[in-house]
């Protein structure tokens, strides 16, 4: 199958189209052919290590184990494990292939129970791929809030991306979010989900901080 491959760490040139060896899947395992994958945040931030040392210490110290990123996949369930209970062949499927990447090819191999669920048949496969990675990141912030003490959330970040939309579809709890932006992105694509948007200065503190001197959680 052909995937996309690196040996080294550094810029995008260190990456080559290859043929490589098809997997095959264990026991517990769904073959999947890959119609849709994204290049994220995550594929360039293991590429070439942001954090050095931290990320490294994960990926390998001098060079990558795994040769092959990708974490956000969409495609067909092409072969199963002989212990897989929940999939079929045929079955149209989108998820996260964490922490063992791998989905920028043909194909991957992914546990039947992990973080692989069936595509709704409205999506296209590049849309399904694209939701997951952001989706995770919210929810892990998101988690961590408690809503019955905070009515307020503060996001911070200057683009609008998957993350922050994700982390608009929050409880109904959630009085007001402000964005914490030099420019405020796609603001229509925000006001019918009928949330109190406050964009204010980097520079300054935000009015509801300011003038309230209560604590908001914050997404960053």
């Amino acid at each position: 199958m052909k995937a996309s491959i690196y040996t080294k760490y550094g810029p995008p040139e260190v990456l080559q189209l290859k043929d490589v060896e098809k997997p095959a899947p264990k026991d517990n395992e769904v073959l999947i052919k890959i119609h849709a994958t994204t290049v994220n945040r995550t594929d360039c931030g293991f590429r070439k290590p942001e954090y050095g040392f931290i990320v490294r210490l994960f990926s390998g110290l001098l060079r990558p184990k795994k040769n092959i990123l990708g974490s956000e996949f969409a495609g067909e369930i092409e072969a199963i494990g002989k212990d897989v209970k929940t999939f079929q062949r045929g079955d149209p499927v989108f998820g996260l292939s964490t922490g063992h990447f791998g989905t920028h090819a043909e194909y991957v191999c992914i546990p039947e129970k992990g973080s692989i669920t069936i595509k709704p048949t409205p999506m296209s496969y590049e849309e399904a791929a694209a939701v997951c990675d952001g989706l995770m990141l919210a929810m892990t912030y998101i988690r961590k809030i408690n809503f019955q003490k905070s009515k307020n959330i503060l996001i911070n970040g200057h683009r609008f991306s998957a993350v922050k939309k994700q982390s608009f579809r929050s409880p109904k709890t959630v009085k007001k979010i402000s964005y914490f932006s030099k420019k405020l992105s796609r603001p229509e694509s925000i006001r019918p989900l009928s949330i109190d948007i406050t964009p204010w200065n980097r520079l300054s503190r935000p009015p509801s901080m300011s003038k309230q001197g209560k604590r908001q959680e914050v997404l960053s």
